[in-house]
């Protein structure tokens, strides 16, 4: 078969916090992100009813019409207790998650449905979804592709955070008039930008690796979801010849 079962890789976890040790985290329509970034609330009163997180675990959350739903990336973590916790065994984590990403309109009948407000997932409509099998030679492509950028983004990020903690340092003394900028030449400042040649005057062994890249790992990831002529049904389910048309990304 050029497909397999969801249950053949995926096992609940339900471990529970003995107590709140661990940051708190929330799952949306955007993946896993901290609780203290969006919510001002803990997540239980009772810290023991927290669900621990894990590295590489798939969590999907309270969801209704989107399914909100992620992979933890951190080292460990908690999560209320309503939501489902699975770890990956087999496959590569990041396989998974980018194949649900890619055809999230094919996981949506895998909510529960109520006239509730937020309901969970039915595990059994999860672990029926299949996921063709894994084409290890271009999925190690993709990896040794996407590392570098993984790097750049990770070193942007942490530029971000230092920038961030900058501006806040600077603001109020701006705002109080401690720090006067009325007589700073901003055309003098900006001198860098008029001297950089025009991005499309740039030669291809110029542009940006991120840019430059971003072409040549899209058809590679492709390749493991078309390999061996399958593509996606709109159902989760890989059992249909492939036309030559590539699936549609969100």
């Amino acid at each position: 078969s050029n497909t397999v079962q969801f249950s053949s890789f995926l096992s609940e976890r339900k471990e529970k916090c003995l107590s709140r040790t661990n940051p708190e985290y929330s799952v949306t329509d955007t993946g896993i992100h901290p609780r203290d970034s969006k919510f001002h609330k803990n997540l239980s009163a009772a810290t023991s009813k927290n669900k621990i997180l894990r590295k590489d675990d798939l969590v999907f959350g309270i969801s209704r019409k989107i399914l909100n739903w992620g992979l933890f990336e951190d080292e460990i973590g908690e999560v209320s207790s309503a939501y489902r916790v699975y770890s990956i065994r087999s496959l590569p984590p990041e396989y998974v998650a980018r194949y649900i990403a890619h055809y999230q309109h094919a996981f949506t009948d895998i909510i529960k449905p109520s006239s509730r407000e937020g309901q969970g997932i039915m595990p059994d409509a999860l672990m029926a979804k299949t996921i063709p099998v894994l084409d290890e030679e271009a999925w190690n492509r993709y990896v040794r592709a996407v590392e570098s950028m993984k790097e750049q983004i990770r070193i942007v990020a942490d530029e971000s955070d230092a920038l961030a903690e900058l501006r806040d340092a600077l603001l109020p003394k701006l705002m109080s008039g401690e720090i006067d900028v009325s007589k700073v030449d901003l055309t003098q400042q900006n001198n860098h930008f008029q001297q950089r040649a025009p991005f499309h005057d740039t030669p291809n062994s110029a542009m940006p690796p991120l840019t430059f890249a971003c072409g040549g790992i899209f058809q590679i990831f492709m390749k493991l979801f078309t390999k061996a002529g399958w593509e996606g049904t709109g159902d989760g389910r890989c059992d249909r010849p492939h036309t030559g048309r590539s699936p549609r990304i969100p």
